[in-house]
């Protein structure tokens, strides 16, 4: 308010809108600060500034920049208040508008609105409260009443989400609609896009077959396929050099994680796997959005027919890998230890964490399960403190691994069924159709030597030949060398070490395991890595010893070790 008698009131014209909104109900920023204007000619003040705000929702505060501006105008002296339409434009929030109200009052301003006049007094608090209630009322009550109907559409089998489309699919959208492509009913179906549906199946069939995540996306850059259209930007070629643009085809293994983990390749997409958390306080924890994602229960989410990319085998297999190795390989190389991601709690069955514990005036390594604190636990549920102290468990796991490869009926069954699976990767049908490569590339050679001769007779260049017959002779070159180390492989894998040889190689392999694992030099993620190879899980016993399930195929196919204080278990697997 101005400090002396007949100043005129210096004022700020507020406008606020969202595009939903505007839509519905017609209230335009023109017209918001057009009936502001209004308001400021009958209280008799001018105009200084204007908070224009497009787009913006009533339930921010902190990241409304020029509401922010406008109140630092008024607390520096350099307005007297705001005008707005009505309250819901201000804020939809009862904190926030408590807040700016303070705010306001304490520089000596006054707040107006041209739908309402709020006086002074216990009534008009009552009132202004009571709209600031239905104000927030009706702005949760519209989120929730717009996921009710996003979730029944899902339940009718069509996807509501319909922004973009999972590679290798296209969902149809409104626009389609619009275009005459479709029709209503189509709204929300899966269609395949078959040259993107090849590549999803190479992702898995490769991911399932033991390639890296990296390795997919090294190679689909090198081969410049395109990917995805919200991954697509600048990066780094497997060559070294930068890429800049929206197009630039660079692949990354978050893209690749994205779609192992999507199920609608496997025949069932999903609605409401991630729920969307607006906090404000982000921003000032150094975020660069107020907007999170949080993973929502399976139990949770709506499946929605769609066509198959891959069979469900293929798929779950992927997922399992891709499971075992966010616990496995996960983290920082010097933060880990030989059990991490081995060793599970008994009681959660979670992998353990390790930690540093203080006894006295030392520190120990310890492992403990992760749940053993309400904060360390989403649910604040508490399983069990129980410590175990790292060098004592590590030795126990040593000596369990020691007992297994200290017998020799253990070391060569894992050691035949080693030899069946390089068997495998040499079969008949492998090299039956590199021949017929090979065969191929001699009879395109053979064409290609016989054109250049005939247009020599007719007297035509023969030099345009000259590519193709390099190419060719280089692609033979290359068939040969690989067939040949094909079949010396082949050869050796299925001939074996001589028995003599054997028993040596089965001695000095357990040898080489007890002094790897008993090594102060070897560090613990090495450790780590060489028992992950190997160990499926590891778990305390009640009575003071372990459980040690092996993978499965690591002694036999189909079937699952386990190693319980000496005593053995075969578990066949389907």
């Amino acid at each position: 308010m101005p400090d002396q008698e007949g100043q005129v009131e210096r004022l700020i014209v507020g406008a606020r809108v969202s595009t939903d909104e505007q839509k519905k109900r017609g209230i335009s920023i023109p017209h918001q600060t057009e009936a502001a204007r209004k308001k400021v000619v009958e209280l008799g003040a001018v105009v200084v500034a204007y908070c224009i705000e497009p787009g913006v929702s009533g339930a921010d505060y902190e990241s409304r920049a020029e509401l922010q501006k406008a109140l630092t105008m008024i607390e520096a002296g350099q307005a007297d208040g705001m005008v707005w339409y009505d309250l819901s434009r201000l804020t939809r929030d009862i904190e926030y508008l408590q807040t700016i109200r303070r705010r306001v009052k304490r520089a000596g301003g006054r707040l107006y609105f041209c739908r309402s006049d709020y006086q002074d007094n216990a009534v008009g608090f009552l009132q202004e409260g009571v709209e600031a209630v239905v104000n927030q009322y009706n702005r949760i009550n519209t989120a929730e009443v717009s996921i009710a109907n996003r979730r029944n559409v899902a339940r009718k089998g069509r996807q509501p989400a319909r922004s973009r489309s999972p590679y290798g699919y296209h969902v149809v959208t409104r626009h389609d609609v619009i275009k005459g492509t479709h029709t209503d009913a189509d709204l929300g179906r899966y269609e395949v896009v078959e040259d993107e549906a090849t590549i999803v199946r190479e992702i898995f069939s490769r991911y399932a077959a033991g390639d890296s995540i990296r390795t997919i996306a090294r190679d689909l850059t090198a081969r410049q396929v395109k990917p995805p259209k919200e991954a697509r930007g600048g990066g780094v070629t497997p060559e070294g050099q930068k890429t800049v643009g929206y197009a630039a085809p660079v692949w990354r293994p978050g893209t690749i994680r994205i779609i192992l983990n999507n199920p609608a390749y496997k025949g069932q997409a999903a609605f409401g796997r991630m729920r969307r958390v607006v906090d404000e306080a982000r921003l000032a924890q150094g975020f660069r959005c107020k907007v999170s994602y949080q993973a929502v229960d399976p139990s949770q989410w709506i499946f929605i027919e769609c066509p198959a990319l891959v069979d469900p085998d293929t798929w779950e297999a992927a997922n399992a890998r891709l499971g075992e190795a966010k616990h496995l390989h996960a983290g920082r190389p010097d933060r880990k230890y030989m059990l991490t991601g081995l060793l599970r709690c008994p009681g959660c069955h979670q992998t353990m964490g390790v930690y540093h514990e203080k006894q006295g005036k030392k520190r120990q390594l310890i492992y403990r399960c992760r749940r053993g604190a309400p904060s360390h636990s989403v649910d604040r549920s508490v399983c069990t403190r129980k410590p175990y102290n790292a060098n004592r468990i590590e030795a126990q796991v040593i000596a369990a691994i020691e007992d297994v490869v200290g017998r020799p009926d253990n070391l060569e069954a894992a050691f035949n069924f080693y030899q069946q699976r390089q068997l495998a990767r040499y079969s008949d049908e492998e090299l039956a159709a590199l021949r017929r490569d090979q065969t191929d590339v001699e009879r395109q050679l053979k064409l290609a030597i016989a054109a250049q001769i005939a247009a020599d007779d007719k007297g035509i260049d023969p030099t345009v030949y000259e590519d193709t017959l390099r190419e060719l002779s280089v692609r033979r070159r290359d068939l040969s060398e690989r067939l040949r180390t094909f079949e010396e492989a082949r050869q050796r894998a299925a001939a074996g070490p001589p028995p003599q040889s054997k028993t040596q190689l089965l001695a000095q392999i357990g040898a080489d395991v007890r002094e790897a694992l008993r090594s102060e030099v070897i560090p613990g993620a090495a450790k780590q890595k060489m028992l992950a190879r190997i160990v499926d899980t590891i778990y305390p016993t009640p009575s003071g010893g372990l459980r040690v399930s092996f993978r499965v195929g690591t002694f036999a196919p189909r079937q699952r070790w386990v190693w319980n204080a000496g005593e053995w278990e075969i578990i066949d697997q389907a």
